[in-house]
């Protein structure tokens, strides 16, 4: 993999978890809902980790990271901040629209994942982000029952 397409792959995968920070942050200031506060904030602050996590990467494989790239990731930017502000959104509605975001980044994460040339520590990393990811999913998925 070139110096390029690593950087890519690491700014890709640094919008979507930038992103999903925003989103969550944004939610858990606006859910009553305890557990499911809580489990937000821990998710912001797992994924807060992470990107500090791929940036000391990058700059341990001299890749110089934009600043000022726009964040991309269409999930949490959209739908997470207006549903988090709508009184009116069942918590089953937004556990459930977290969980399909939440394969969205999942998405990303095995796209990374599935090429060949990804040096090896770095794959380490990402599959161990992969993993919380599952986790944070399964907790979501753990909470539906009691939002309903």
């Amino acid at each position: 993999m070139n110096q390029r397409d690593l950087k890519n792959t690491i700014e890709q995968i640094l919008d979507i978890c930038r992103d999903s920070v925003g989103g969550y942050k944004t939610a858990a200031k606006n859910i009553v809902y305890k557990d499911l506060k809580a489990l937000f904030v821990r998710i912001y602050q797992q994924r807060k980790l992470s990107i500090e996590e791929l940036k000391s990467t990058a700059l341990k494989l001299n890749i110089e990271l934009e600043t000022d790239r726009l964040v991309r990731g269409f999930f949490y930017r959209t739908w997470l901040p207006a549903t988090a502000n709508l009184a009116s959104m069942p918590n089953e509605k937004l556990v459930e629209q977290s969980v399909n975001g939440e394969q969205v980044v999942i998405d990303i994460y095995s796209k990374a994942l599935a090429n060949p040339g990804l040096p090896r520590y770095l794959r380490e990393i990402l599959g161990e982000h992969q993993h919380s990811i599952k986790v944070a999913i399964r907790q979501l998925n753990a909470l539906q029952p009691e939002v309903y």
